[in-house]
């Protein structure tokens, strides 16, 4: 992974701006992981804002360059970094803070 893209995403994931979610990059207010490093592209004009998807059962979410449960392509070029497995797992069903991530990331990538 690229340092300073790493760093960027360890740093937004601690810095309590966003509320950590599961399943969907984003739902409502709530992000996981790769949400955060999608929104960090966006921040970066890597790709455009994502499209806001009214679920039929709730589970309304935002669509960036089309994915809605893994980062882009785009996104994953741009971090210099595979979708990572690990990462995926300590956000949706490891439990883990958005501290213990960035600490991953940061000791990992």
């Amino acid at each position: 992974m690229k340092n300073n893209i790493r760093d960027m995403w360890a740093d937004a994931l601690e810095s309590g701006e966003y509320k950590k979610g599961t399943g969907y990059l984003r739902s409502g207010d709530k992000f996981c992981a790769f949400g955060v490093l999608c929104e960090l592209a966006i921040k970066n004009n890597v790709i455009s804002e994502p499209e806001f998807v009214k679920g039929d059962a709730g589970d309304d979410c935002y669509l960036y360059d089309h994915q809605a449960c893994t980062p882009p392509q785009s996104v994953v070029d741009w971090a210099g970094t595979p979708k990572m497995v690990k990462i995926l797992t300590m956000n949706d069903s490891g439990g883990n803070s958005f501290k213990s991530i960035a600490k991953y990331i940061r000791e990992n990538l």
